[in-house]
């Protein structure tokens, strides 16, 4: 039988945080520029150390 992976606890965001996410869009900046900015600090240090590739560096 195949090892199941854990999966990742899903994101929470405040309800201020989806309104600066808006904000953001509207302003022109693109969906995946603000999903950057605003991606918490643990999961890009995760990503460095799990050597994903799909966080950029800064």
């Amino acid at each position: 039988m195949k090892e199941r992976r854990q999966r990742r606890p899903r994101r929470a965001f405040t309800p201020q945080d989806k309104a600066d996410a808006v904000r953001m869009v509207k302003a022109g900046k693109s969906v995946s520029q603000v999903a950057r900015e605003l991606a918490p600090a643990n999961d890009i240090e995760q990503s460095f150390n799990t050597g994903s590739s799909n966080v950029e560096a800064r």
